[in-house]
């Protein structure tokens, strides 16, 4: 079978008339893909992405594919990224940055110009590459069974063929491609997957890519019905609120913890497995009114029922209810959720302006380790880090420029034994029990935004 025929049969339907756009960097893998698409009768729009970081490099590469496209009776779409500017912004690694702007584009592009698909050009190396990369991650079944060659309006229709045939259908077909330099550098980890441990693994174990590309196939399969058997699941334990019934899945699955993990990241992506399994065991001990944290999301463990709480007046009130909160920093057993505590070292000493963190000279505190988190109250004075005197909450509050809303919901952290105020969460931080100089341990409580804002302030 050639080499357009295979890529058509991995294409999913396409009507008449409908386009798809090609992911096109000029490098021998896109340009196959291309070539192939438009062979196999496709009407493609080729898009290139210029980032601008190897220089004159850089702009070799567009000016081929304008050359190409024209050869080909194409049309191209090109754009200019900073990526500087952007890590600047998002502190991502260059390797995100230049992902996230390519995927970005291509989705505007995609509903620009009303494009079925866009096609990008992985091949059978790149998966196994990929399930290295997943795999020294400590991914998990997903990870492991490498990319999908359909997720959403992006294909990958040559994830089963392999880089030769590639190189054998530009040979035949008398194409040219740009070689990115970077590619021989070892300074990116895909990098020295594919020039340093794919090759010795091949030469140890001739045929090892196939064959691991095989497995990946299989993981895909059994991912794919997993998928399926967590649907039924889900319409199961459930409801149309997004409570979760822990109690029934107690009662009736094998592995509660991981089917409730699995379930929980089904509506709410950022959750975590040892989130799960502390809601598994607290349902076991039967116990109720327990609140657990998961980025902007609260739960509420009520009789069984796990309760999202998020964005809604109930999470608010449910942080009242359970105010004031005592605890002991001498007892770390005793502190609340929503809060951590490390007893760190002075050259941990590490102030910003978040307002979440509270620092604590340890040894200054001799013995008066019980801290409670509550609600201002009228009349609340504080006296602020680096001035004198005091002053009235009300007056910081006014001068943050804090909604009616806001003050209602921002917590404070009192000293038990003396009355004091020592942090107005967000806000500002009191002069008692500083880190100096002569300071040998240093308290450091962390508070989420649950512990001091009632889960809405985003304290600037």
């Amino acid at each position: 079978m050639q080499f357009y025929e295979k890529v058509r049969r991995s294409m999913p339907p396409v009507g008449e008339g409908e386009r798809v756009g090609v992911a096109l960097s000029g490098g021998a893998d896109s340009v196959a893909l291309l070539a192939a698409l438009l062979r196999a009768g496709y009407r493609c729009v080729a898009l290139h992405c210029n980032f601008g970081l190897r220089g004159a490099e850089s702009e070799r590469d567009e000016q081929f594919v304008r050359r190409l496209c024209g050869r080909l009776e194409c049309e191209l779409h090109t754009v200019r990224f900073d990526v500087a500017a952007r890590r600047r912004v998002t502190g991502e690694s260059v390797e995100m940055a230049c992902r996230e702007l390519r995927y970005n584009w291509f989705e505007h592009m995609a509903d620009e110009l009303g494009l079925t698909f866009v096609a990008v050009a992985h091949h059978r190396e790149d998966n196994v590459e990929t399930f290295f990369l997943n795999v020294l991650r400590g991914s998990g079944a997903a990870g492991m069974a490498g990319m999908r060659a359909l997720r959403g309006r992006y294909v990958r229709p040559m994830l089963d063929l392999t880089r030769t045939e590639i190189e054998e259908f530009l040979d035949i077909e008398g194409l040219d491609f740009v070689t990115d330099s970077t590619n021989g550098s070892c300074d990116f980890s895909r990098n020295r997957l594919r020039n340093s441990v794919m090759p010795q693994l091949e030469r140890d174990f001739p045929g090892a890519a196939e064959r691991i590309s095989r497995s990946m196939r299989h993981l895909m399969d059994d991912w794919l019905l997993l998928e399926g058997l967590l649907a039924q699941k889900h319409r199961e334990y459930v409801d149309e609120q997004r409570r979760v019934d822990v109690a029934g899945i107690l009662r009736d699955e094998s592995v509660p913890g991981q089917l409730l993990f699995r379930l929980l990241r089904m509506d709410y992506p950022e959750f975590d497995a040892d989130v799960a399994r502390q809601i598994v065991v607290s349902a076991r001990s039967g116990n109720s009114g327990k609140y657990f944290d998961v980025g902007d999301t609260r739960f509420l463990l009520d009789r069984g029922v796990l309760v999202p709480l998020t964005d809604s007046a109930e999470a608010s009130d449910a942080r009242g209810d359970d105010l004031p909160l005592e605890f002991d920093l001498a007892d770390p057993s005793t502190l609340p959720a929503g809060v951590t505590l490390e007893e760190v070292g002075c050259r941990a000493f590490a102030p910003d302006r978040k307002g979440d963190t509270l620092w604590l000279d340890a040894d200054a505190m001799q013995g008066d380790t019980r801290l409670i988190i509550r609600a201002p109250r009228e009349g609340d004075r504080l006296e602020p880090y680096g001035m004198k005197g005091s002053r009235l909450l009300s007056d910081i509050f006014r001068d943050a420029k804090l909604s009616d809303p806001d003050k209602r919901r921002l917590r404070v952290v009192e000293a038990a034994a003396t009355g004091r105020i020592l942090l107005v969460g967000g806000l500002r931080a009191s002069r008692h029990y500083p880190v100096k100089g002569s300071t040998k341990r240093i308290y450091k409580l962390t508070f989420n935004k649950f512990a001091l804002f009632g889960g809405k302030y985003d304290g600037k």
